[in-house]
């Protein structure tokens, strides 16, 4: 039985961070040609509209939300935005707010994107596995090692940078 020495596991770690950053490098970019971050917001945008107006038909409501994200506080015509404060939503829209419907108002809209937050992790972790699927079946050739590769790559190079700043005392400045 060999011993594992702490030069191979430096090795091995660092062998798997840029295979995560990798990762992470093509999920942003496979994320950003597919528009998902704004995507996701329209859609959370059109609930959030619906809820202020239930009157509002479903193709105002998602015509509503590509305008607030092609505003030009927000977006542009050419692109739209894929971050919206609360404060950017109220002057678009024009919306008059009294400071005792502020706090409702803050609350309301935070939960909502709480949850277009958790919607789009979602959907960008399942793109992440596919990703580190594509490098891992790219960068090793066992199948045993592939699935380990593999689920050492799921955990995202933020885990392996802090392992190794932990480990090598260079990283740590």
């Amino acid at each position: 039985m060999s011993s594992v020495t702490l030069d191979r596991l430096v090795l091995f770690a660092i062998s798997i961070l840029w295979r995560a950053t990798a990762v992470t490098y093509l999920t942003q970019f496979v994320a950003a040609m597919a528009g998902m971050r704004w995507r996701c917001l329209a859609g959370w945008l059109r609930k959030l509209l619906a809820q202020a107006d239930p009157s509002l038909e479903s193709g105002m409501a998602r015509e509503a939300a590509m305008g607030i994200l092609r505003h030009p506080m927000i977006g542009s015509a050419a692109r739209c935005g894929d971050f919206v404060t609360r404060d950017q939503l109220v002057a678009v829209l024009g919306w008059q707010t009294r400071p005792e419907e502020l706090a409702r108002l803050e609350m309301w809209f935070d939960h909502a994107m709480k949850r277009a937050t958790r919607d789009y992790r979602r959907r960008a972790g399942v793109l992440s596995a596919l990703a580190a699927l594509g490098v891992t079946a790219a960068t090793v050739h066992d199948a045993r090692s592939a699935v380990v590769v593999w689920v050492l790559l799921s955990l995202g190079s933020p885990f392996w940078y802090d392992l190794l700043k932990r480990v090598v005392p260079v990283l740590r400045k």
